[in-house]
């Protein structure tokens, strides 16, 4: 029964060790140690310098993409806006109803239907500008996302260009390590970012679907307010808010568009190594 035991714990102890050395099939991923890279000359810094630079851009694009969900987080303060102005816009339109129908003067009652009219077509502008600033966000919030696994992959590009250049400047402890592990942890990177890219795209093109309902409905409603003079011989409106206005009047918030995110960059595949000699443990 003991013996048992022991031969069942051995197996566990077995297994654990084996998930440690592997990770996605391939044996685990060790960086190249400091001392090693302090072996290089400057003249053989080279793919480090190169590759760390791609990673100071990868950083870049990702602040950036920062700045762009911040813009959209305000675009969907600004859709909340105008669901309140729409809302007034209804209020007072169910006002000028009741009004309406204790009077018998056909332009007070023309007046009434028209504004309802406008209140509906206000109000499903709103609704839309609030699907799209929605939208928008959530294609942002995965901009960054892709964004933060590009710096993953520029990291992982980083210490594989590490052991390429002690392999090319001929450097002894080159052979200590073995750079499947190192391609491995660059192609595990790169598929979590396509995967990340796709998902970014997907939410850009929801987005961009959402925009054009609202552009319709917002040039629909703007036709309506400019036509209103002539059509009950009431004074011009404020216009909405629309995809790339400026105010209209000046009290109305100064704003521009958030532009629908772009599709984040395809990584480029890391330099091949120099030849090595065969790899042993470390």
């Amino acid at each position: 029964m003991l013996r048992r035991l022991s031969l069942a714990s051995i197996a566990a102890v077995l297994a654990v060790s084996g998930c440690a050395l592997f990770h996605h099939g391939h044996p685990e991923f060790k960086p190249v140690s400091d001392a090693d890279v302090g072996r290089l000359a400057p003249r053989q810094m080279a793919p480090i310098d190169a590759a760390r630079g791609q990673v100071f851009a990868a950083h870049d694009a990702g602040s950036r993409a920062k700045l762009r969900l911040e813009e959209a987080r305000h675009e969907a303060e600004l859709a909340q806006a105008e669901q309140t102005a729409a809302r007034a816009d209804t209020e007072r339109a169910r006002a000028e109803q009741d009004a309406a129908a204790s009077s018998n003067a056909p332009p007070v009652k023309t007046r009434a239907q028209e504004a309802a009219i406008d209140a509906e077509l206000h109000r499903r502008a709103a609704q839309a500008h609030a699907a799209y600033a929605q939208r928008l966000l959530r294609a942002r919030q995965t901009e960054v996302e892709a964004a933060d696994e590009m710096v993953k992959v520029r990291e992982a590009e980083l210490e594989r260009a590490k052991l390429t250049a002690l392999s090319q400047a001929g450097i002894p402890a080159a052979t200590k390590y073995d750079p499947a592990p190192f391609d491995a942890h660059v192609a595990d990177a790169q598929r979590d970012y396509q995967r990340a890219r796709a998902r970014a795209s997907d939410a850009l093109h929801q987005a961009e679907q959402t925009r054009n309902a609202w552009a319709a409905l917002s040039q629909q409603y703007l036709a309506r307010l400019q036509s209103a003079p002539a059509r009950t011989g009431a004074a011009p409106q404020a216009g909405p808010i629309t995809p790339g206005t400026a105010p209209t009047q000046p009290g109305e918030a100064a704003r521009a568009p958030a532009p629908a995110p772009a599709a984040p960059p395809t990584p480029t595949a890391p330099a091949p190594p120099a030849s090595q000699g065969t790899a042993t443990g470390q």
